[in-house]
């Protein structure tokens, strides 16, 4: 058995992390990915002092709530795989809506494979189908390379600007523990496609965030177009275009968002 303060006395970890709800859309703006700061103990740390037998090959995870989900003991050592115990500035507890006390965070994975509220931590040779699972989802649930448009923002219909006049584009891109190398947009449904510029080197707060990009646009024809944009992951493997809903593995396709450009102020459209 051990205890929480058992945890706190292991050797500790922080940094910044980006989490993603498998639920979350791929086309139009999604509020279920955020980042945000995390404290706590190495898996294999733990693992160390437990001393697993050889046929373990197995965590399963089980939580206050009910909820369980397994994790392959090579991954339960990865130095990224962490229990946390903080979430926020340093000494902030993890709130209850995000699992106090304790939780598990795994590079790479969507929020379904980072279990919250857990009281159990039980090895087996045998794996164990997770909750979500079980439903039919995904059993890795890795993170597929992301790309979010903040603005321009899709207000009622469209977005509107004047023709002749800049304006900046942005949002953020994520793949997990992959990294981002580029990201680009279209202003013509993906026929070609134009760089958009990353964070400086030494922008994204940790290897394990999101990325953050921007483009400078100017739309000198008036009319309506379609604005889209597409991330590479590090490895710069490129966003598939095929649309996916979330079921089962997380949703795919370009992120996109109408505009209408006026020839002036006046313009009635």
């Amino acid at each position: 058995s051990w205890t929480l303060d058992d945890i706190r006395a292991l050797p500790t970890h922080e940094g910044f992390r980006t989490l993603q709800c498998i639920s979350a859309d791929s086309i139009t703006r999604s509020e279920l990915i955020g980042n945000q700061r995390w404290q706590g103990a190495r898996v294999a740390d733990l693992l160390d002092r437990v001393e697993p037998l050889p046929e373990a090959g197995y965590v399963i995870w089980r939580c206050a709530d009910g909820y369980h989900e397994s994790l392959d003991l090579q991954t339960a050592q990865d130095p990224d795989t962490w229990l946390v115990y903080e979430m926020g500035p340093p000494g902030t507890p993890l709130p209850a809506e995000h699992g106090r006390p304790l939780r598990l965070l795994v590079a790479g994975r969507y929020g379904m494979a980072q279990p919250k509220y857990i009281t159990d931590m039980v090895l087996s040779a045998a794996d164990e189908p997770g909750w979500w699972v079980k439903g039919g989802w995904q059993t890795d649930a890795p993170v597929r390379t992301y790309c979010r448009i903040d603005l321009p923002i899709a207000d009622g219909i469209s977005d509107s600007v004047l023709a002749g006049r800049r304006f900046t584009a942005l949002g953020v891109a994520s793949s997990g523990d992959r990294g981002i190398s580029a990201v680009q947009y279209s202003l013509d449904r993906g026929v070609t496609w134009r760089d958009a510029e990353l964070e400086p080197l030494g922008g994204p707060i940790g290897r394990l965030t999101w990325v953050r990009w921007r483009a400078e646009v100017r739309l000198d024809e008036p009319g309506q177009l379609l604005f889209m944009a597409r991330a590479a992951d590090g490895d710069g493997v490129w966003q598939t275009d095929e649309v996916e809903e979330p079921f089962p593995r997380g949703a795919s396709g370009y992120p996109r968002v109408p505009m209408r450009v006026y020839a002036s102020l006046s313009d009635p459209g």
